[in-house]
């Protein structure tokens, strides 16, 4: 069996058509929704009952990479959408990087198959990462290396993504002082700019002590002034005890 293009140029099974389901975007093929709903497939070999010529998709452009999409969800995601029935074969968005034909640099410049691409970018998950396309059915991906798509270039993975979290905070170390605030702001003042995580935690562990210390002194004066309203007989080491 060999492949055929859909109604919008991506890749499927020959043997889709006219196999008793129709294909109108609600399977998938490399994790790309199929379309055979159109009068070159004769509405799926007649599977499918309407054909409205692909369902209104086609490419969408956001930076450099192509996805099939409707001209809505494009519009939300921020790209350019070249028209109905338009087609990502043959990248129509350019990009491509170092990788051969098909293939496209993530942000970290890996290269990963344009499909990969097509079926996460805008899907709901931020590529951060945190996902490694080898472990869900990518064989040709290579094994053990997540994809980032959380850059300018994919338009922060369509949505998916926020390209410019807020900056985290830690102790910035001044000469001899020290002060909380952002990585930038601590470099901008000529300090060393790494964010000393271990010396928040000593500061956080001194405060804490001195707040036990402040406690424990409030209910000795307390104590203290307890015994002397009731009058109580005391002995030299119980007055030691609730001095300072």
């Amino acid at each position: 069996a060999g492949e055929i293009e859909d109604c919008n140029g991506n890749c499927c099974p020959d043997y889709w058509v006219a196999d008793g389901y129709c294909d109108d975007g609600t399977y998938s093929w490399n994790g790309v929704p199929i379309f055979l709903n159109c009068d070159a497939f004769n509405c799926d070999g007649g599977d499918c009952t309407d054909c409205g010529g692909g369902g209104g998709t086609g490419a969408c452009c956001i930076g450099e990479q192509c996805q099939t999409t409707s001209a809505d969800d494009c519009t939300a995601m921020g790209g350019t959408y070249n028209g109905d029935g338009s087609s990502c074969s043959g990248n129509p968005c350019g990009g491509g990087g170092n990788c051969e034909a098909g293939w496209t640099e993530d942000c970290q410049g890996t290269c990963f198959p344009d499909y990969v691409y097509e079926a996460w970018l805008g899907d709901g998950y931020c590529d951060d990462g945190a996902y490694i396309p080898a472990d869900y059915g990518c064989d040709e991906c290579p094994a053990g290396v997540a994809i980032w798509m959380n850059c300018d270039a994919f338009g922060c993975d369509g949505g998916d993504c926020e390209c410019d979290p807020t900056d985290p905070t830690g102790a910035c170390c001044f000469g001899a002082d020290c002060f909380e605030t952002v990585e930038a702001e601590c470099s901008g003042n000529g300090v060393n700019g790494r964010v000393l995580i271990q010396h928040v935690h000593q500061t956080h562990v001194q405060l804490h002590a001195q707040q036990i210390l402040m406690a424990a002194v409030q209910l000795m004066s307390v104590t203290y002034s307890t015994l002397l309203e009731t009058g109580a007989r005391t002995t030299p080491q119980q007055m030691s005890m609730v001095t300072v």
